[in-house]
């Protein structure tokens, strides 16, 4: 069977089509219909169907443009385009494109089967082709599973069992497990490559497979993973492969496939659920028993954009007060008022940076201080478009905002600095981090750490070693023993503390202490 999608934004025709034909008698079955060309581009890529019946005029994205970028991204999916009379010059345009034909509304039943007998002529053709190349073919682990998981291997046993046998992949069963790699530094695009490379090579140890499955990245395992234990470890080998180049990511697991000619469904599974991975946050694993995050409604609220404008007000208000408390929670509500209004991804960072530069043009004709620092709050908002997670957004702009109100009421950044330092001046013995300081006083640990530095002119660790030497010749003065000193100031190795000491004092703590004696 052949698998057919079709795209008509009107139901009746839609249904219709279904209805008109016994579509396996014809060779074919409907796996889908779509009521525009985005939605279509979305289960082509989830499905890749065999055919499309395309209306010639749509809404947004028409047939023309939907054929345009199929043509991009597949040379070989067949096309039936659905015209009304008066657009029979225009739909003569799509010919140039490759399309199989044209049929007027409304639909005559001999006129589709018959061109339906024509595709299906075409398409044994490719398969008889296709398994005569693939039989032929010298087949890698990789291009056997893209090819795969393209729907691009057609369903011919023999060719299969050999392509398997020759790849190393005829194994019990495979799991599917696709990422969404987004390197936090665009300037390095060799980042992901270099996530995949340690992929890789530790997967190899195991049998499984890195290959590419467009827009994302896959994972080939040879043990399903049914274990939460199983889960966990996986997850652990993609953070420690991510985080070791600072690229944050979503994966998300397909169904487990007890044949390799199940893994075009497999990766229809996990592209699935990868379609609501901004809504996730990064570093999760989705599977079949991840809860699932506050989705878009599909069911847009008309009175949400109403809400959102009181919201808006109310942030204003709250930072011109200097209360820095509701702000997370307004912002909270102000995501509810966009989920409820049917945003997608890019619908919520609009909204969102809309709010963010709304909020800063209001504060700015009232304050001095925030028209100063205009410039670089408004490349902060900026930032909210590369946001790699619904929650990552919302904590960027909760900490600018509370920023700006601590600012406006007078008390600024500057008392957090003092807290950081009183800390450092009395627990300078421990093993004191910028990270877990940062949570402790409620801040993101980089822009902390800038705030930091601006403020004393060091950077945390340089401002935390000189407090330590300092401390050091103190108690180096009152007659204590090297190693002592090293572990009273919090530096376990004691050849750490010397290089430390000879690097800020000019010498080394025994010579400081013969010189001071």
């Amino acid at each position: 069977m052949y698998g057919v999608l079709i795209v008509d934004d009107e139901s009746t025709i839609r249904e219709g089509l279904e209805a008109l034909i016994e579509w396996e008698d014809a060779g074919f079955r409907v796996i889908g219909a779509a009521a525009n060309g985005k939605e279509a581009l979305r289960l082509y890529r989830a499905y890749r169907p065999d055919l499309m019946i395309v209306d010639i005029r749509m809404p947004g994205m028409n047939g023309l443009e939907l054929i345009q970028q199929l043509r991009r991204e597949e040379e070989r999916v067949h096309v039936l385009v659905l015209s009304g009379y008066a657009d029979f010059g225009y739909a003569k345009l799509a010919i140039h494109l490759g399309v199989d034909g044209y049929l007027l509304k409304p639909v005559d039943e001999d006129e589709l089967t018959a061109s339906l007998a024509a595709v299906k002529t075409a398409l044994d053709e490719e398969r008889r082709a296709e398994a005569e190349d693939q039989l032929q073919a010298v087949w890698s682990p990789e291009l056997l599973v893209e090819t795969l998981a393209a729907g691009r291997f057609r369903e011919n046993p023999e060719s299969l069992r050999y392509a398997a046998a020759q790849a190393g992949l005829d194994w019990a069963a495979y799991q599917v497990v696709l990422l969404y790699l987004k390197p936090a530094d665009t300037a390095d695009p060799e980042a992901r490559a270099r996530v995949l490379e340690r992929l890789g090579r530790a997967l190899a140890r195991e049998g499984g497979v890195v290959f590419r499955a467009e827009p994302y990245d896959g994972l080939l395992l040879k043990s399903p993973l049914r274990a939460d234990s199983a889960r966990r470890d996986l997850l652990r080998l993609i953070e420690d492969a991510a985080s070791g180049e600072g690229v944050p990511f979503v994966a998300a697991a397909g169904g487990v496939a007890d044949g390799l000619e199940r893994l075009a469904d497999a990766c229809a599974d996990a592209f699935e659920r990868l379609r609501v991975r901004f809504f996730y946050e990064a570093g999760t694993l989705i599977h079949e028993d991840t809860p699932r995050p506050p989705l878009p409604a599909e069911t847009p609220d008309p009175g949400a954009a109403a809400r959102l404008d009181e919201i808006k007000d109310k942030i204003t208000y709250a930072i011109e007060a200097g209360s820095r408390a509701p702000l997370s929670n307004l912002l909270e509500e102000a995501g509810r008022c966009m989920l409820q209004a049917g945003e997608n991804e890019s619908g919520i960072k609009i909204r969102y940076g809309q709010l963010l530069v709304h909020t800063l043009n209001r504060l700015a004709q009232k304050h001095a201080i925030v028209r100063e620092r205009f410039p670089a709050y408004e490349e902060r908002a900026l930032a909210v478009y590369s946001s790699p997670s619904y929650g990552e957004l919302r904590r960027m702009i909760a900490v600018l905002l509370e920023e700006i109100a601590g600012l406006i009421a007078g008390a600024g950044s500057e008392p957090r600095i003092r807290q950081m330092i009183h800390l450092i001046h009395l627990r300078y013995g421990e093993n004191l981090k910028l990270e877990a300081l940062a949570d402790a006083l409620g801040y993101n640990s980089a822009y902390l750490g800038k705030l930091f530095r601006h403020t004393t002119g060091d950077a945390f660790n340089t401002y935390l070693d000189k407090v330590r030497i300092e401390k050091a010749k103190e108690l180096l003065d009152e007659g204590m023993k090297v190693y002592e000193v090293a572990e009273r100031v919090g530096y376990a190795e004691v050849d750490y503390f010397r290089a430390k000491f000879q690097k800020y004092v000019g010498v080394p703590p025994t010579a400081y202490r013969k010189k001071h004696s």
